[in-house]
């Protein structure tokens, strides 16, 4: 059970390992249905910027979070809104 365990979990490490190489930024869609369907694009692209390990593909990194902000800045269907409390966590930061 240990080793079946263990090699399942070895294969999900190596899928996502894999996943990450092959992420290309999208472009940004230009209407309210492009964006419904660029869903998945932004959901990859944010996995991808978790998964990548800070300070490799720097150039790659600045085009995927330009586009993460771009997307949820002009998404007609995602609201982001700020509490008041996470000023208070990051001020001394």
């Amino acid at each position: 059970m240990t080793i079946k365990l263990l090699t399942t979990g070895i294969a999900l490490f190596l899928s996502c390992i894999a996943a990450a190489q092959n992420f290309e930024v999208p472009t940004l869609p230009a209407n309210k249905e492009e964006f419904i369907k660029s869903e998945p694009d932004i959901i990859a692209a944010s996995k991808w910027l978790e998964a990548t390990p800070i300070g490799t593909q720097k150039d790659k990194v600045l085009l995927a979070n330009a586009y993460v902000v771009a997307w949820i800045t002009n998404s007609p269907t995602v609201t982001v809104e700020l509490q008041a409390f996470i000023g208070d966590l990051t001020k001394d930061n």
